[in-house]
């Protein structure tokens, strides 16, 4: 029996730091998303905006964080992240709305933010 209780309180711990990160992202990010109407002649595809929650894993499809995508097109996406820095070049995003994984390649980082790049 103590082993039900111990996979009980891993389980509320873990949703608790999930809710916490959630949150930390929520505050860096307004509100409601808007499409992303601005142009830009270097995407080949345009953006829409988004908030959805996802994972990143890494190539060996373990989990490495969660994240929020903040916007997304055919071609690749946007995403908020609290350590920008340990998110590996190459890694898989799981859309937790769907379960679409998407393999990626990063192409730029921000203080909070990873810019992302689809390979088909």
């Amino acid at each position: 029996m103590p082993m039900k209780h111990n996979d009980q309180m891993q389980s509320q711990i873990q949703a608790e730091i999930r809710d916490q990160i959630r949150d930390q992202v929520r505050a860096k990010v307004p509100a409601k998303a808007e499409p992303s109407g601005e142009p830009n002649h270097k995407r080949s595809s345009q953006r829409y905006g988004v908030l959805r929650s996802a994972h990143i894993l890494s190539g060996k499809q373990e989990f490495c964080a969660e994240c929020v995508v903040r916007d997304i097109s055919k071609t690749g996406a946007r995403i908020l992240v609290d350590f920008p820095e340990k998110i590996p070049g190459m890694l898989i995003l799981e859309l937790k709305q769907n379960n679409a994984r998407h393999t990626c390649e990063v192409i730029w980082r921000t203080e909070f933010e990873v810019g992302l790049q689809f390979i088909a």
